[in-house]
């Protein structure tokens, strides 16, 4: 019963946080009423069944918030529901947030997830509708209402141009010399019905009814081939080793770019050549950069260095790219299933190119190799024997370029795993599913043409999907520990009052 009584009181604070839905408390008197409803059950559950959170109660606060929204001079009636059964009120809670879902295209997860914190200050708080909020609320409903009346007047179109050339195909061309592609056909003859029933008082009915909605802008509408159950959790290890191989990659660079080798010693300028200086070798850059030569000396490091390490801030782009998307999409059931290729391929070029500039220092080896690439550049000779120069240094500063290695074979090994899972994503990523979005532009055409025939049709309800929120309730042994705890306070309350 705890767990239900949660669930209420989450649900009260959840429609007060959307502006859309104070709004209609306001305006809509079935929706006003269906709120007052579940004021009444969270009362019912508070005097009649001693449920509270931590020792408060909230049915109160509830029922001030609407009488704040909707201002009321003449008093407000709540009262307790003494013969309800616990499972209407359960019954009465689900067909509330269905009933919010299907009228006022709210998506579920946002009225049933459990907020953080409940306190009679946050009720107050989200109970404000000022008059700038209704402007929005309603200057928003008149863009959908326009968007309607511009379907309308296209199907209207649609329909006196299937007429017409209805008309002339019948007259004008032999039926036995029409090809008409399969599919064209079909829609072809599901529509004729409706055209035979042509009336004059069609757009006048068009007025008088609410249009159903898009299904391209239906929430429960799932455009997509299959729902991989695995893909929710697929995005988030990517999404965590997206974040893991960034952090290594950026420790990397910067460890190759700011870990400094002091080789302005002419001594090590005669180890590279023998009886030469660096004023004799130096030929191209400025030399200050023998105080302090990077042990991953290359293009890319020198340019973290010239730009003080901020370029590293570009490589986390793709992924703050991917861990956004994945946050947004986990709530929405239509992306829950999918993602975007967008950010997959940019993240996938992106540390390509990123892996294959860090596999120049997988090994000591390759270490001396670009060591003699960068001093080739700064000499301007076509081959220089750093061999000694490279020997001498690892006597000292080996353990630098041990750990260097170390760094980028595990980002590499981490960046690698990271990629295979994109390409993984990218191929089980489900497709569209371009004959049930058809279907459903279909099946909308004829919702519209029965309106304006002044019937009613209901569209396949096959073609929509209940929102898949997984609801986290309070653990058993959460519920317990409250339990324990409110009945201790209650002892204590006793005790301080005797």
């Amino acid at each position: 019963m705890q767990e239900l009584y949660l669930k209420l009181i989450n649900l009260g604070l959840n429609i007060l946080k959307v502006d859309k839905l104070k709004y209609f408390i306001l305006k809509n008197e079935e929706f006003r009423l269906k709120y007052i409803d579940l004021v009444n059950d969270i009362l019912t559950l508070e005097k009649n069944h001693n449920q509270n959170l931590e020792d408060k109660v909230f049915g109160t606060t509830f029922a001030k918030a609407l009488i704040s929204i909707t201002k009321q001079t003449n008093k407000q009636r709540f009262e307790t529901k003494d013969h309800i059964k616990v499972e209407d009120i359960e019954t009465n809670y689900n067909q509330l947030v269905s009933y919010i879902v299907k009228t006022f295209k709210v998506v579920k997860s946002k009225l049933v997830s459990l907020n953080e914190e409940i306190s009679e200050e946050i009720i107050n708080k989200n109970a404000i509708l000022t008059d700038q909020v209704i402007s929005k609320v309603e200057a928003r409903i008149a863009k959908q209402e326009q968007v309607k009346e511009s379907v309308t007047d296209k199907t209207s179109e649609q329909v006196k141009t299937s007429q017409t050339e209805q008309e002339e195909v019948n007259t004008v061309i032999p039926v036995e010399q029409i090809e008409v592609e399969q599919i064209e056909q079909k829609q072809t003859n599901q529509q004729a019905d409706f055209l035979n029933s042509f009336n004059p008082n069609m757009f006048a009915n068009l007025n008088n009814a609410e249009l159903p909605v898009l299904p391209s802008q239906d929430p429960r509408f799932y455009p997509y081939k299959g729902k991989p159950k695995f893909m929710p959790y697929l995005k988030i290890v990517l999404c965590v080793l997206a974040v893991l191989s960034t952090i290594l990659l950026a420790s990397s660079l910067l460890y190759l770019s700011y870990t400094t080798i002091d080789i302005s010693s002419n001594t090590y300028a005669g180890l590279i050549e023998s009886g030469k200086n660096w004023d004799d070798l130096f030929k191209v850059g400025d030399k200050e950069i023998l105080k302090k030569f990077p042990i991953g000396i290359s293009q890319i490091t020198l340019m973290f260095i010239r730009g003080f390490g901020l370029p590293i801030l570009i490589y986390m782009i793709p992924t703050i790219l991917i861990c956004t998307y994945t946050k947004k999409s986990l709530s929405n059931p239509r992306e829950k299933y999918r993602i975007p290729l967008f950010p997959i391929i940019f993240f996938i070029m992106f540390f390509i190119g990123l892996t294959v500039n860090l596999y120049e220092f997988t090994s000591l080896e390759k270490f001396k190799d670009a060591w003699q690439k960068a001093l080739m550049a700064f000499t301007s000779k076509n081959d220089v024997d750093v061999n000694k120069l490279f020997e001498e240094l690892l006597k000292t500063h080996i353990k630098k370029f041990q750990l260097g290695v170390g760094l980028v074979l595990s980002s590499l090994v981490v960046t690698i795993l990271t990629l295979l899972l994109a390409v993984v994503l990218i191929i089980v990523n489900p497709k569209l599913d371009r004959e049930k979005i058809m279907k459903a532009t279909l099946e909308h055409q004829k919702a519209v043409m029965a309106i304006m025939q002044g019937q009613k049709y209901e569209m396949d309800p096959s073609l929509y999907e209940e929102d898949e929120v997984e609801i986290k309730h309070p653990s058993k042994l959460k519920l317990f520990f409250l339990k324990l705890k409110n009945k201790n306070k209650k002892e204590d309350s006793k005790d301080t009052n005797n």
